[in-house]
Order: structure tokens, then C-alpha cells, then sequence
């Protein structure tokens, strides 16, 4: 019998009404309704302690059970033992919210999900493949305005470091402009395709 696949759903907005979180909640159901395990993670209903001083001391020593510690082990457990990352994300000031900053800054640990090497650092997730999923007030969609949302090429640069394979994101744009209804219907209908895809992988 094989073993169920699993995957980490990660949302960041405060809002209720958030989209990103809408839809990340979408692929949810459509995973479990593939038969997949699904961790969630709001990391803004509990958010993480910031890095300083006292957390990096505590990420260095191995024998540490300091609650930064401990919180940042069992992201890496979730992340080492999934095989889809779903990351949903509001666009705040043209890049992601600090507490979905500080979900990436307990996620990178050299030795655990990237390592150094003779020819450079390495990721040491590649077995696990990510959903970037973001939302925006504004309409990014053009050539000029492309350039200004960081959260998408933030997010594949920091999940690519540590080997994860980023697939092709979900924007949604101008929530802030009018009904994205039709966007949100078309976004569903995607991210459902997808899933039907990777669960027969």
C-alpha cells in the first residue's frame, strides 16, 4: 500500500477576507479530496518570534530546546517530509508580510534544508515541489509594473535555494480595483488541474 503524500499549506495574511488565503485554502480541500495528508500554517494568527540574538544562539546549539528551536524543528520536519509546499501570500509594500519572512527564516538552516558545498551552496529539499499563491491590491500584471512585486521572485529565490522545484505561481491581481471573481473561478479551476496532476505523480 502506498503512502499517503503530503503537503504544507502555509497562509500569511491578517485579513479575513484575504484572497491568497482563499484560494490556499481551495487547494486544500482539493488535496484532501486527492487522498493527500495537509499540514496547515497560519503565520499570522501564530506568529513566530523574530530572529534576534537569542534565536540565532538557539538555532546554533543542536542540543537546544528553546521554544525558537523547537518551533524552527518542526518546520523543517513538516518541510523534509513534504512533497508540496503551498505558500499563500498578500503583496504588503511590494513584497511578503514580516511574519511569512520570519517562516523563511526559521526554514533555512544550513545542514538541515540547504547545505554548503565545494561548489556552492545546494538545496536539500528537491524532492518537494511549491504553489506560490499571491494576491494584490494593485494590478501588476504589466510590463512596468511587473518589476515592483518582489514577493513572487523573493519566494522562488529563498524555496529555490533550498532545492524546491517552484511552480508556476497564482497572481491575483487588483483586489484593492473591483471584483476579481472571475480571476478567483479561473485560479480555482487551475489550481484543481494541478493538484489532479501532482497526485498522479
Amino acid at each position: 500500500m502506498s503512502m499517503k503524500k503530503q503537503a504544507y499549506v502555509v497562509t500569511s495574511s491578517v485579513l479575513g477576507t484575504s484572497k491568497s488565503s482563499e484560494l490556499a485554502h481551495y487547494a486544500k480541500e482539493c488535496l484532501e479530496q486527492e487522498g493527500w495528508e495537509v499540514i496547515v500554517e497560519d503565520v499570522s494568527a501564530q506568529p513566530l518570534p523574530p530572529v534576534n540574538a537569542t534565536v540565532l544562539g538557539e538555532f546554533a546549539d543542536k542540543q537546544s530546546m528553546g521554544a525558537s528551536k523547537v518551533q524552527a524543528d518542526r518546520i523543517i520536519k513538516n518541510l523534509k517530509e513534504s512533497q508540496l509546499l503551498v505558500i499563500a501570500t498578500p503583496l504588503y509594500n511590494f513584497t511578503i508580510p514580516a511574519q511569512l519572512k520570519v517562516w523563511l527564516d526559521y526554514s533555512c538552516r544550513a545542514g538541515e534544508t540547504f547545505a554548503y558545498t565545494a561548489e556552492g551552496p545546494k538545496g536539500l529539499l528537491g524532492h518537494a515541489k511549491a504553489l506560490v499563491i499571491r494576491a494584490a491590491g494593485g494590478d501588476y500584471s504589466s510590463e512596468h509594473m511587473a518589476p515592483l512585486d518582489h514577493a513572487v521572485s523573493y519566494l522562488k529565490t529563498v524555496l529555490g535555494f533550498m532545492g524546491v522545484h517552484v511552480l508556476p505561481p497564482v497572481k491575483v491581481e487588483g483586489t484593492a480595483l473591483g471584483s476579481v471573481e472571475e480571476q478567483m473561478q479561473q485560479h480555482k479551476r487551475a489550481i484543481a488541474e494541478q493538484i489532479a496532476v501532482l497526485s498522479k505523480e
